[in-house]
């Protein structure tokens, strides 16, 4: 994939805590071709006790969405699932007891801090 196709698709993030129970990355976009950048977006994510938070300077417009939160190592069915302080309907979560993988379907626009909860 080049970088151009890359800026066309919806963000997918993946939470994998460690032993201890949290997770942090950080994300750094940019035009992808220019050497000096007058705009980017970077953000930090950071995951502890069935929380997200994604936040950060969203300088440069992406275009595209925050589509999906795979969060792995989920042992429970969650009974809530909460973006931006808003609980989710059942179409926009899915669980797997099997493989304890719980999928949050958010589809925000990647523009702005957000945050997926889950008890």
């Amino acid at each position: 994939m080049t970088t151009k196709e890359l800026r066309t698709r919806d963000f997918e993030f993946v939470v994998a805590p460690g032993t201890d129970g949290t997770a942090k990355g950080r994300l750094y976009v940019d035009d992808g071709v220019s050497i000096e950048q007058p705009r980017t977006t970077e953000v930090t994510m950071r995951y502890e006790r069935g929380a997200l938070s994604v936040k950060g300077k969203f300088g440069f417009e992406t275009g595209v969405k925050a589509s999906r939160v795979r969060f792995l190592g989920v042992t429970m069915v969650p009974t809530l699932v909460v973006v931006d302080f808003k609980p989710v309907g059942r179409g926009q979560v899915s669980y797997d007891g099997k493989t304890q993988v719980l999928d949050v379907y958010v589809g925000l626009d990647f523009s702005k801090s957000f945050t997926v909860q889950f008890s």
